[in-house]
């Protein structure tokens, strides 16, 4: 139905996301799968290798990486997507804790 972005995509559009950036200035950045932690990164990594801890970024953001919420929906075990639920749900609450 829906498809991922190439590796290029996220590559030619990822001088918009520097932009906005800059121009922001985030404190913290929460990448949702691994086509927005590319974009962010310029890098391909896998979201278990960055998942769980704070990472700094040029400029001084931080970035989490976790799972993109549409991957909860598409999990058939419904013992492993409970799992997944409550690390995503740390995940957010560890962003949380970052910005307030």
């Amino acid at each position: 139905m829906h498809q991922n972005p190439t590796a290029a995509e996220i590559d030619i559009c990822r001088w918009w996301l520097d932009k906005e950036r800059r121009l922001v200035q985030p404190a913290l950045i929460v990448t949702l799968g691994a086509s927005a932690l590319r974009g962010v990164t310029g890098r391909s990594a896998s979201i278990r290798s960055m998942r769980g801890a704070v990472h700094a970024l040029a400029g001084g953001t931080k970035l989490i990486a976790t799972i993109h919420p549409s991957f909860l929906l598409r999990m058939p075990d419904r013992e492993r997507a409970a799992e997944e639920r409550a690390a995503f749900v740390a995940d957010l609450v560890d962003a949380r804790k970052l910005v307030t």
